[in-house]
């Protein structure tokens, strides 16, 4: 499954209509646990992969893992959107990133330098600003977030480090 603006926007509107916050603390928290945890139960976080065994020069067959992404968090009141925008993006970043089963793979995270970018947009329906803040949320886990920095590691009898990240 990948990351999709409708579902987001699906998760943050159920999540506020089963818990139905009555602080501004309980809203902030019960809006932040449904980005995170619809990024968690959605996002693909897919690495390239080069290696050899060192023994042989023979290439790794497999090119590419997918990640599995797990945690969550809680999101404090903030004084401003912008503010709020900081604080999801340290949320995010603190998710754990695991390789999958066979491969031993150094520490995998998101861009530490990764922001949210979002522009808060007067829209006619709360369905619409919805659907536009999930849009944003998305684009901007889908640039800014990618780690370029490769990951040593190996793979069974094979050596070498993640070539790259993909997030869909």
């Amino acid at each position: 499954m990948a990351l999709s603006a409708t579902k987001m926007k699906e998760a943050i509107v159920d999540a506020m209509k089963e818990k139905k916050p009555d602080t501004a603390a309980a809203a902030n928290k019960v809006f932040g646990d449904a980005i995170l945890k619809n990024i968690v139960d959605t996002i693909d976080v897919t690495y390239a992969w080069a290696a050899t065994n060192p023994v042989s020069g023979v290439t790794d067959p497999i090119l590419v893992f997918t990640a599995k992404v797990s945690g969550s968090g809680t999101l404090t009141p903030s004084m401003s959107f912008p503010e709020m925008l900081i604080k999801l993006s340290t949320l995010i970043k603190d998710l754990t990133i695991e390789a999958p089963d066979g491969f031993e793979v150094g520490f995998l995270k998101f861009n530490p330098v990764g922001v949210l970018v979002a522009v808060m947009a007067m829209e006619n329906t709360h369905e619409l600003a919805m659907t536009n803040l999930c849009t944003q949320i998305v684009a901007s886990l889908k640039l800014a977030f990618i780690n370029p920095t490769p990951v040593p590691g190996s793979h069974g009898v094979f050596t070498g480090a993640t070539a790259g990240m993909v997030i869909a």
